[in-house]
Formats: C-alpha cells, structure tokens, sequence
C-alpha cells in the first residue's frame, strides 16, 4: 500500500470513528443534561476551555463532520454570543484554510477526482470563479449556494492563492457566525440558563438582532444577484 493511499485510508477512518462518536455528544440534548457541569469547567479553566473549543471545532470542519452548525450555537450558549461569535470565525476559518491546504497538495488527485465528479456543480463553480475570485467566494461564504465542504475544496483546483481563499473565507463566514450566535446566546437565556421568569426573555436584545440579521441575510441572494448583474453590464 503507498503511502498516499495508506493516508487517505487513515483519514476516512478517523472521519467515520469521528462521526460515529460526535453524533451523540454534539446534540442540544447532550448540552442540556450536562450544561451545569460543562459552565462550571468553564469557569474554572477559561483558557483551557477556549482552546479546547477552537480545538474541537478545527478537527470538525477539517474532518468535514457536519457539526459546525452545532458548535456555533453552542459557543454562544457557553462562551457568550461575542465570544462565540470570534472563536468560531477563527476554528472555522482556520480548518477552512488548511481543508484548502490538503487538497492543494497531499491529496489533490482524490479530492480533484471527487469535485469533477459532479460535473455540473464543477463547471458551474468554474465559469464563476474565473471572472473574480475574490468576490465569488465571498459571494459563497454569505450565501451558501455549495456545500461548505466544497467551497472549502474546489478553489484549490483553480490556482486561486491562498491568501485571497483566506481573506475571503474569514470576513465571508462572519456575518453567519454572527447571527447564528446571537439566535444561539437568546435561546439559551431560556432554555438552558432556566430565565423564564418573563417571556421577555425570547425577545432580548440578543434574539432580535440574530432575527434581524437572518432576514438580512435572506436578501444577500437579491443583492449579489444585482450586482453581479451590474458588474457584466457595466
């Protein structure tokens, strides 16, 4: 076995064992049930806590284990929708960066292979991404139309340079992170810190701006749209 397939045996290995183990530990359950003991560590190893989460947060989006989401508002409930806001902007741009790496060298023949694979998909992204880069990913990161785990892949392939994928992933996946905590931080008020004295509560500050920004967000399509086509016909 060479050592290149022996590598992509061991990766797909530890993302099944990885998915396998996570999918029972990262659900709003699981929180629930151990959220006193999980705040009080946190309290009493905050450093420890932060790293451990942009740990657990990296492994998932480098190993493509669909629980970013999770993590996001997760953060928020248990670090504050600020700092869970900035720590997941870093783990997901940072594993989002070295995705890119991997598939721009030790693995560039297997994740070529799988992004040719959907062709339609492929020339899609293609005919973009030529006209301008930088502005196409951003454009990708605020309205999803890929999978995450393909943005995070395909651009490899295009001879985009590294610091135009990471500048345009970091600023791109901000706005998301943002609203996605504040909505996490508001429910959490509730749900998992028990403040039900007043049903206030579910319309804080915290709650109504993330619905705010989520409408927001739902006009990102419109809005890339009419510029993209102001962009042509100029």
């Amino acid at each position: 076995m060479s050592r290149r397939l022996f590598l992509i045996v061991l990766i797909l290995t530890a993302l099944v064992l990885g998915y396998v183990v996570s999918k029972n530990i990262f659900t709003f359950e699981y929180l629930n049930l151990y959220y006193s003991e999980i705040s009080e560590y946190i309290e009493n190893n905050y450093i420890l806590s932060i790293t451990g989460y942009v740990i657990i947060y990296f492994i998932v989006v480098l190993f493509c284990l669909p629980f970013a989401w999770f993590l996001t508002i997760s953060g928020a409930i248990l670090f504050g929708w600020i700092m869970g806001s900035i720590l997941s902007v870093i783990a997901a741009g940072m594993g989002a960066c070295a995705v890119f790496i991997i598939a721009k060298s030790i693995m560039k023949s297997f994740f070529k292979n799988k992004i040719e694979s959907n062709e339609g998909m492929y020339n899609k992204f293609k005919n973009e991404i030529n006209e301008n880069a930088f502005f196409y990913l951003l454009s990708l990161r605020l309205m999803p139309v890929f999978p995450f785990v393909f943005i995070n892949v395909a651009p490899a392939f295009f001879g985009i340079k590294f610091h135009i994928f990471a500048i345009a992933t970091f600023v791109g996946i901000i706005p998301g992170s943002i609203v996605y905590s504040l909505l996490g931080y508001g429910a959490g008020e509730v749900v998992f810190r028990g403040r039900t004295e007043a049903l206030g509560s579910l319309y804080s500050s915290e709650a109504v701006l993330g619905l705010i920004g989520l409408s927001i967000m739902t006009l990102v399509p419109i809005i890339i749209k009419k510029i993209k086509y102001l962009r042509r016909n100029k």
